[in-house]
């Protein structure tokens, strides 16, 4: 019985010391893709996240606009602190998004071949950097992520469509 008191006590005085380290942030900013066949498009975005510590956090992303009807993607994160403002950062993660249709005919676009969306699933994953801003609760965020899509259909899906894309993207943070 002493034995199961004293990890319960253990317990909750280093739940609280570790939960202190928790710092959840949101912010929202703006992505350019480089989608199937070289098309370009750009999407506002939200952003929020969890730092469970200095190098460990979980974060999503939301696209909202251009050509993307919805994009939504979750990322473990590592961060290394380079400076005391300045982080780099690897993610790794999974994403949906849901596009219009994009239309070819062979290599070159055609403007009047396929209509409709196209649904993607698969893995994302990129590096970044963050800078915080006057040592207050703001920083700026900036990523490179690469998406490789793993299953796609709909009525706007190609069997060649490229297989990946990328995209850059930036935004301000809020950490509370």
């Amino acid at each position: 019985m002493r034995k199961f008191l004293s990890a319960l006590a253990v317990l909750f005085v280093v739940q609280p010391a570790a939960l202190a380290e928790i710092k959840p942030y949101v912010g929202g900013g703006v992505s350019v893709e480089e989608v199937p066949y070289n098309q370009t498009e750009i999407s506002g975005m939200i952003v929020g996240g969890i730092d469970f510590n200095k190098n460990l956090g979980i974060e999503g992303e939301l696209l909202i606009g251009g050509e993307t009807n919805y994009g939504a993607s979750v990322f473990a994160s590592g961060k290394f602190p380079v400076f005391k403002s300045l982080k780099l950062h690897g993610r790794l993660g999974a994403f949906v998004h849901n596009r219009e249709a994009v239309n070819f005919c062979g290599s070159n676009r055609c403007s009047s071949y396929g209509s409709g969306t196209a649904n993607y699933l698969g893995v994302a994953y990129g590096v970044g950097a963050e800078y915080q801003i006057l040592e207050g609760p703001l920083s700026a965020k900036f990523d490179v992520t690469f998406y490789t899509p793993l299953e796609t259909s709909g009525d706007g899906y190609r069997r060649n469509d490229k297989d990946t894309w990328d995209m850059v993207s930036g935004s301000i943070i809020y950490r509370f």
